[in-house]
């Protein structure tokens, strides 16, 4: 579904200020590194060789939301549809309630057997712009002090982003954020194929 960095820059890391902003940007360099060279790359080779790097809006720190994860008592596997126009079977594990600009969201969280880690499939008003048009993904972790952390700067594409031979869950209309994330990653490039799926 995507490369997330799990333990470099990740929200439970819980750095501050240029901290953060050095971490995160370690972080996208290595990424870059692993898209070009790594065996789980979801680059074509002719496009890896290539490939120029990642594009991102700039590290915010405000985009690092804090919040509470509520976990249901019994997960759920539910089919989700996915970007080859059927459905996906996912794991939701719980909701991850936020306030922004003195309203309240709450956002479904999903996981899997293979991954320890938490993830909301979130859609926002940036998709088919500046950011990919299915929408994007954002870890959710607790940082060393206990506090839930959604933080936008690691919100990544998913891999059907820069390869249509990858299946990828698209966020439910619960997810649906009415407002812009200026975080994470920007729309993929330069592949003629890559931005055509970004439409």
């Amino acid at each position: 579904m995507g490369l997330h960095l799990a333990g470099v820059g990740g929200a439970g890391a819980a750095p501050g200020g240029e901290a953060l902003i050095e971490e995160i940007e370690a972080t996208r360099a290595l990424k870059d590194s692993l898209f070009r060279h790594g065996p789980e790359s979801p680059l074509r080779p002719e496009v890896a060789a290539g490939f120029p790097g990642l594009r991102y809006f700039p590290v915010d720190p405000a985009w690092r939301i804090p919040g509470e994860f509520h976990r249901y008592g019994r997960v759920r596997r539910l089919p989700m549809p996915d970007s080859a126009g059927a459905t996906t079977v996912v794991q939701r594990l719980g909701r991850f309630l936020f306030e922004r600009e003195g309203r309240s969201f709450r956002l479904e969280v999903y996981g899997s057997d293979q991954d320890p880690g938490l993830s909301v499939f979130f859609t926002d008003e940036t998709n088919g712009g500046q950011t990919y048009g299915a929408g994007r993904y954002a870890p959710v972790a607790a940082d060393r002090n206990g506090t839930w952390v959604l933080d936008f700067n690691l919100a990544y594409n998913p891999f059907c982003a820069y390869n249509p031979e990858y299946i990828c869950p698209l966020p439910p209309e619960e997810n649906r954020l009415p407002f812009a994330v200026r975080a994470g990653e920007l729309n993929p490039g330069p592949d003629p194929a890559v931005r055509d799926l970004a439409k």
